[in-house]
């Protein structure tokens, strides 16, 4: 029989998520952070999923077992350095490993869409403004997003959380 765990746990303050598949433990890299005690991590939920039922799984392959995560509205300032402008995502739709949505700057009041891929903790997608973009949203915590987007103008960044 197929097993898999989902445990969500706290470090320093942060949410995180790990999946374990027919183990009951495995390494777990954090980058960033300082090392591990039991002062600075705390285990919010261990859930056990027997015969491969892990949540998100459907047929034709794995799913991200945080794919819904992504569904709702974020905003943020993206931008290069000090040059910062709003931003917002808004997912509207997630079927299996497919995100779709919009993104929206109301600086300039354009709009592009997103029809994106989840894999594991990542969103990512690709628009053609004046220059093509491809972008990557990362689950920071429970309601934040890591925003990167590459183009030929070079890296923009920015932090969006949940509205």
């Amino acid at each position: 029989m197929r097993i898999a765990s989902k445990v969500e746990y706290f470090l320093d303050q942060t949410p995180h998520l790990t999946i374990l598949k027919n183990t009951n433990s495995d390494r777990e890299s954090l980058f960033g952070t300082k090392p591990v005690s039991r002062k600075n991590i705390a285990i919010q939920k261990c859930t056990a999923y027997a015969n491969g039922t892990l949540a998100g799984k459907k047929a034709g392959g794995d799913v991200a077992a945080t794919a819904e995560f992504f569904r709702g509205h974020w905003k943020g300032y993206a931008g290069i350095l000090l040059f910062r402008g709003p931003v917002e995502v808004t997912i509207d739709s997630v079927d299996g490993n497919r995100a779709v949505g919009s993104t929206y700057f109301p600086g300039d009041g354009t709009s592009e869409q997103v029809d994106g891929t989840i894999q594991g903790n990542s969103l990512r997608y690709s628009y053609t403004d004046l220059e093509r973009m491809n972008i990557t949203l990362t689950k920071k915590g429970q309601n934040s997003l890591s925003y990167t987007g590459v183009g030929e103008g070079g890296t923009v960044t920015s932090t969006l959380t949940r509205q």
